[in-house]
């Protein structure tokens, strides 16, 4: 059964995509929950202005992204972790922290999706973290920093 998809469905297509699917899977999941309707004739013309609709909106995001990146080139984006004598972080820092530390700085516009990291950051000092979205990549600085701990004096 052809379905127009009216919202991006993981691991299925994107908004305005036309798929071919099974029809328990369409009756059963894709209609009741709004994210297909059948694939008429007059729906295959509203899949047109919807990929049109996509793709201005893939462009406007791709810039900002593109702004988003040349602004990260110029600021400190600094992450604290506990650490052990030798600098070693506890917990290595993960893609979702970077998005996190990257989103309390002025840049909105960078998601987690966007930073790739082979694996987790362990040890303190500058790591350079590459972002990239569709075409355009970059690479931006991350700080990490020991955090400083409150030791106690031990009694006894």
């Amino acid at each position: 059964m052809k379905v127009l998809l009216t919202k991006d469905v993981p691991h299925l297509g994107q908004i305005g995509d036309i798929k071919e699917v099974k029809s328990g899977h369409a009756r059963n999941f894709l209609f009741p929950r709004g994210f297909a309707k059948p694939a008429t004739p007059t729906a295959i013309l509203e899949a047109d202005g919807l990929k049109k609709e996509r793709e201005e909106k893939n462009m406007i995001a791709l810039g900002a992204f593109e702004e988003a990146l040349n602004k990260l080139k110029n600021i400190e984006i600094v992450i604290e972790a506990k650490t052990n004598e030798q600098g070693g972080l506890f917990r290595g820092i993960s893609a979702k922290q970077i998005a996190s530390a990257i989103a309390k700085s002025e840049v909105k516009e960078i998601a987690e999706s966007d930073i790739l990291i082979n694996e987790p950051i362990k040890n303190a000092g500058t790591h350079e973290v590459e972002l990239k979205r569709g075409d355009i990549s970059g690479k931006i600085k991350i700080i990490v920093k020991a955090k400083e701990s409150k030791k106690g004096i031990k009694n006894g």
